[in-house]
């Protein structure tokens, strides 16, 4: 499920930290790990590929 726009998952959890909603910063926290988590992996795809081209 991707949200309209772009949402910055680590200052929504913040927020609800802040209001002291635990559930839900949670949801955000997770949120935001799996979106670096998902750029970290595209960056070792990029790697793998490039090892793979070289000669």
């Amino acid at each position: 499920m991707e949200p309209f726009g772009k949402t910055d998952y680590e200052s929504e959890a913040r927020k609800a930290l802040q209001k002291g909603d635990v559930s839900t910063a949670q949801v955000w926290a997770t949120l935001y790990q799996a979106q670096v988590l998902g750029r970290r992996l595209e960056k070792i795809e990029e790697a793998v590929h490039a090892i793979a081209l070289k000669p």
